[in-house]
């Protein structure tokens, strides 16, 4: 299978991409065996590059990518330079890899790539049950292009769980749960306590360890290995909280005015997302840029005050989180795709105060689909489409489940994405509204489709 992706030289963005998905294995090994193998092999041959890097590793069940792009802003304002690493992407694998705030070059991802082919080449000559994985792969190139840019901070998000995830291989300076729900139960357990256990596992001896709310179960573990680490902890809620001073900012609900309460620091600042979810990951990365200040007396090139911190937040934009991408007619785009995040979504909408919503949805095959239909009861009307032939499920699937949820909706169903979004987006009037979710894939498409030319930066 590896083999003709492997021999040839990587020249094109094509060619990355066919190798990358050629390591994605149809018969994925458990998941705590072999943990490390693979990226462990490739950072060897690549030098340790991950070796002094400084880092800030972040886990969570939902949250931790807003949360690293919201750190990388901040520590950007405050004059550190820095690199993420997160995932998925939504339209390139290149936004897995920002520099300084920008989005990697794809020169440099396929240099980065081809760097790595000819031990790919090696082990599956000789060894192929060591081969590693896709995200082998991109961690290792991540920290491999993150030395090489010489840069101050690296913001590496996992990409499953924590304990076994490559990401792990990390000594990072400060550490952040997020949150802490029922997901990928298959691989991290059943219940909320296995899962804990397994974001926990990024915990390490003597390193701060910041946690968002989660339920008490999920803490209890969480501070249980915290301790036994000697690991300092900074809870939200306890040790620092964000308050919600106004719902709605100069007519635009999305905005949120609020003010950040740590230990020794306040901070009032407007934050350009929705929700309440969103204010307490931006209490996260405050809180994660304060114990770095604190932790690097004089590190910051800008005085450490009120104005970098807040003007940044104030301009953020987080590509397919709730992400507007026309008013008149309103249409927004987002990834939501849990039960949660389609809540938070329904309350978004609800904000907005525009009556006749139009949705076109998608989603991943195999989700459970009773919160989506939650949500599509206050619809006008819906498009069902299948953005993804392989991953997403089938348009008349989708479209039966969510019938037998809601038999009051009026849906079109259209296979094809492209004639999906045309159909839905054909006679919008100013005071109507169109919004794409369901799934990662959705929010990725409709961005490429209607976002025009890539934006090389996500933050202002």
């Amino acid at each position: 299978m590896y083999a003709p992706l492997l021999q040839r030289p990587i020249t094109t963005y094509a060619q990355a991409e066919a190798l990358l998905l050629g390591l994605v294995r149809d018969d994925p090994r458990p998941y705590a065996s072999h943990a490390f193998e693979g990226v462990r092999l490739l950072l060897e041959a690549l030098g340790n590059p991950q070796q002094g890097l400084p880092c800030l590793h972040i886990a969570g069940s939902k949250g931790k990518g807003s949360v690293a792009l919201m750190s990388e802003a901040l520590f950007e304002a405050y004059g550190i330079r820095t690199a993420t690493f997160s995932s998925p992407h939504l339209r390139r694998w290149t936004e897995r890899f920002r520099i300084a705030g920008r989005e990697l070059s794809e020169a440099l991802f396929l240099d980065t790539v081809e760097r790595i082919r000819p031990i790919l080449v090696r082990v599956a000559a000789h060894a192929p049950e060591r081969l590693p994985s896709f995200f082998d792969v991109l961690c290792a190139a991540a920290l491999l292009v993150f030395r090489e840019a010489d840069v101050e901070l690296a913001i590496i998000e996992c990409g499953l769980g924590g304990r076994y995830d490559a990401t792990n291989v990390i000594a990072p300076e400060l550490c952040c749960i997020t949150s802490i729900e029922l997901e990928h139960t298959a691989k991290l357990g059943k219940d909320i306590g296995s899962i804990a256990a397994h974001k926990a596992g990024i915990i390490k001896p003597g390193v701060p360890i910041v946690c968002g709310r989660m339920p008490a179960q999920a803490m209890t573990v969480i501070a249980q290995q915290a301790r036994q680490l000697q690991a300092p902890q900074y809870h939200c809620g306890a040790d620092f909280t964000v308050e919600t001073v106004a719902g709605v900012i100069q007519d635009e609900p999305e905005y949120q005015s609020l003010r950040y309460r740590g230990s020794d620091w306040r901070l009032a600042f407007n934050l350009s997302c929705y929700g309440r979810p969103m204010a307490e990951n931006a209490a996260l990365a405050l809180t994660l840029l304060h114990l770095h200040g604190r932790g690097h007396p004089g590190r910051f090139k800008q005085p450490f005050d009120s104005a970098p911190g807040a003007a940044c937040l104030g301009n953020l934009s987080l590509p397919g989180r709730g992400q507007i991408l026309s008013r008149q007619p309103l249409i927004l785009v987002d990834a939501a795709h849990t039960p949660e995040s389609l809540a938070l979504l329904g309350q978004h909408l609800e904000a907005l105060a525009v009556k006749r919503r139009q949705f076109l949805v998608s989603v991943t095959r195999g989700k459970n689909l009773q919160a989506l239909a939650q949500l599509l009861k206050s619809a006008w009307r819906v498009t069902v489409t299948c953005v993804d032939p392989l991953r997403s499920m089938p348009a008349e699937e989708l479209a039966a489940g969510l019938a037998a949820l809601c038999p009051q909706l009026q849906m079109t169903v259209i296979e094809d994405p492209r004639l999906a979004l045309d159909a839905a987006r054909d006679g919008l009037r100013p005071d109507q509204s169109l919004c794409l979710c369901g799934s990662v894939y959705l929010a990725g498409f409709a961005l490429e489709q209607l976002a025009g030319a890539p934006d090389q930066r996500y933050h202002q």
